[in-house]
C-alpha cells in the first residue's frame, strides 16, 4: 500500500515537472546582472559629482588668480574647471571600476549649468552619462537652487546662503557642506577654512526633512572691513552619494560690518 502511494505521488510530480510552464532562468539573471551594473555606474557617477565639487572648492586659486568684475568670466571659469575635475574623477573611478569587474566604462556626456545670483555664481544643474563596453548606460540628473546674501552683523560680516538640493526632482534631505574665504592679492590667491573643510571626510554634515538647508558663516573684521573686497567666500554642498552638487563662490561689493 505504500509503495503504491509513493509511486503515485512520483508519478504526479513528473506529469507536474513535464507538463507545467518552465521558467526562463537565463533572461531573468541577465535582467538582474544588468540592473546591479547599472546601479554600480551610476555610484560611480554620483562620486565624481560629489568629489568633483568638492576638489573644485579646494582648489579656487585656479580660477580666482585675480578679481573680476564680470560674474560672467567667473561663472564660465567656474563651470569648464568643475566639468575639469569631474573627468578627473571619473576617469580615477572608472579605472578602478574596470580593474574589478573587467568593464571599461567612459564618460560619452557632461552638461554643468551655472547661474548667477546678486554678487554670486554657483553650480545650478549637472547632467552625466557613461556607456560601459557590456552595453550598460547609466546617467544622473541632479540640480542646485541658491539664494545667498551678505549680512551686517557689526564687528563681523555675515553671509547667509539657502541650499536647496535635488536629484531626478527628488528633495535631498542630507547634505554635507564646507566654506573658505580666499583672498587675492598682487595676484596670488590663499583661502582658508571659516566652517569645516574642503575633504567630505572632515564636513560639516546638515539634515533638514523639507531640504532647504540655510548655510549661515561669519566673515573676520579684516575682511568685512574692505570697502573695496578682494575676497571671495567659497561654498560646497553635496548630497551623500546621490551625485547632487554645488560650489558657490560669492564675493560683496563693500563692506560688509561696521557702520
Amino acid at each position: 500500500m505504500l509503495i503504491g502511494v509513493a509511486v503515485l505521488i512520483f508519478v504526479i510530480t513528473l506529469l507536474l515537472l513535464v507538463t507545467l510552464p518552465k521558467r526562463t532562468i537565463g533572461p531573468t539573471v541577465d535582467i538582474e546582472n544588468y540592473t546591479i551594473a547599472q546601479l554600480e555606474v551610476e555610484q560611480i557617477l554620483s562620486n565624481a559629482a560629489e568629489e568633483a565639487a568638492y576638489s573644485t572648492a579646494n582648489t579656487l586659486e585656479a580660477i580666482l588668480t585675480t578679481p573680476t568684475e564680470n560674474p560672467q568670466d567667473l561663472a564660465s571659469s567656474l563651470k569648464e574647471y568643475y566639468a575639469e575635475q569631474f573627468n578627473v574623477m571619473f576617469t580615477d573611478k572608472a579605472g578602478a571600476y574596470a580593474a574589478l569587474r573587467g568593464v571599461l566604462c567612459k564618460l560619452d556626456t557632461l552638461d554643468v549649468e551655472v547661474s548667477e545670483g546678486n554678487n554670486y555664481v554657483y553650480i545650478s544643474s549637472i547632467y552625466a552619462v557613461a556607456t560601459c563596453d557590456n552595453g550598460v548606460m547609466a546617467f544622473i540628473n541632479t540640480a542646485a537652487h541658491v539664494e545667498l546674501e551678505f549680512k551686517n552683523l557689526g564687528a563681523f560680516g555675515g553671509v547667509k546662503a539657502a541650499v536647496n538640493l535635488t536629484s531626478d526632482q527628488q528633495q535631498i534631505q542630507l547634505i554635507t557642506y564646507a566654506a573658505a574665504l580666499y583672498n587675492v592679492t598682487n595676484g596670488v590667491t590663499y583661502g582658508f577654512p571659516i566652517m569645516g573643510s574642503f575633504n567630505p571626510a572632515e564636513s560639516v554634515w546638515y539634515f533638514n526633512i523639507t531640504g532647504l538647508h540655510y548655510i549661515q558663516l561669519a566673515i573676520p573684521p579684516e575682511y568685512c572691513m574692505m570697502a573695496t573686497p578682494t575676497y571671495y567666500i567659497a561654498i560646497v554642498a553635496t548630497s551623500v552619494g546621490e551625485g547632487a552638487a554645488t560650489v558657490i563662490i560669492a564675493q560683496p561689493t563693500g563692506k560688509v560690518c561696521g557702520t
